[in-house]
């Protein structure tokens, strides 16, 4: 499969965001100009949501595109529904793969400064502004080409798959596996699907709970960048218990998935090295907090495998 990003406006996360309440979160298709790249992706391409704010980019989430791009009807027809944005073509979501839309979930600077882009003819895309950290929307207006590592790092900064993209070797032998289980009943990996989220969901709030609200490393309070983070990571195990739990800002989430931070069997902060000269330094060291009830502490076994796994320690 490829991997590309697709911008979002300011006005179109506002917009997307006033739709939350009402339980219209996930990403479930996508819409544009009838030009390349977007009316040759197919089967399986992954769509990440890209928008800036305040010089910073937002990761509003993935897509995954089932089958090819479509006009307005037949879009309204796979969707079921007719209250969809106008665009010339559509693409649409696996239903059984379905992302929820973050529209307050910012992209590590430090990740954002290293992506690689390319347009739609293969060359690599003007990414000055990313690398000085004054990022353009003329970077992101037209769907760019996502290098492999980039995609990767993006799933990690959304806690998604971090498995090879490549459909043949990963996702498509898993989503194989998923049909063999379910004996290719759609209804029943839809119902699946919503479980998971639905579960990701309450372990969020019951992280929330267990934390006061507040990341454990930073203290932050502001609920919209504070993140469920898995300790044993969710593509190894389905575990939604507290203790396989931290509450962390987006920012530190990322660099938790990444391996650049880590968490010891003393409930202390541990950075890879190659933060040593950044602004997260000073969390070096820092216990976290902790939830109130001994149940509900970081799980220490879980904690070790991921502190061996600390990148440039």
């Amino acid at each position: 499969m490829a991997s590309y990003t697709f911008f979002f406006n300011k006005q179109t996360f506002d917009g997307r965001r006033s739709s939350l309440s009402t339980g219209d979160d996930w990403i479930d298709y996508l819409t544009g100009d009838d030009r390349r790249p977007l009316n040759t992706m197919s089967d399986g391409d992954e769509v990440f949501v890209v928008g800036l704010l305040d010089g910073k980019v937002r990761l509003g989430g993935r897509l995954i595109v089932d089958g090819k791009p479509v006009r307005r009807a037949e879009a309204e027809l796979k969707l079921g529904r007719r209250d969809i944005r106008d665009g010339d073509i559509y693409l649409i979501g696996k239903r059984d793969r379905l992302d929820r839309f973050r529209p307050n979930h910012f992209l590590d600077a430090s990740v954002a400064r290293v992506l690689e882009l390319y347009t739609s003819s293969g060359d690599p895309a003007n990414v000055d502004g990313l690398r000085n950290g004054s990022p353009d929307p003329n970077q992101f207006r037209t769907p760019l080409r996502l290098s492999e590592e980039s995609a990767a790092q993006l799933r990690r900064a959304l806690e998604l798959d971090t498995t090879a993209s490549h459909p043949a070797e990963s996702e498509t032998s898993a989503r194989s596996e998923a049909d063999d289980d379910l004996e290719g009943d759609e209804d029943e990996r839809q119902q699946r699907a919503i479980k998971t989220r639905r579960g990701q969901a309450r372990f969020r709030e019951a992280l929330m709970l267990a934390y006061k609200r507040r990341c454990a490393i930073s203290r932050c309070a502001v609920e919209e960048l504070l993140e469920a983070a898995h300790i044993r990571p969710h593509s190894e195990q389905t575990d939604y218990a507290v203790s396989n739990g931290l509450l962390l800002r987006s920012d530190l989430h990322t660099l938790f998935d990444l391996k650049l931070l880590a968490i010891d069997d003393r409930y202390r902060v541990r950075l890879s090295e190659k933060l040593r000269n950044s602004e997260y330094w000073k969390y070096q060291g820092q216990d976290i907090a902790m939830p109130d009830r001994v149940s509900d502490n970081p799980d220490r076994d879980a904690l070790a495998r991921r502190l061996l796994e600390l990148r440039g320690a």
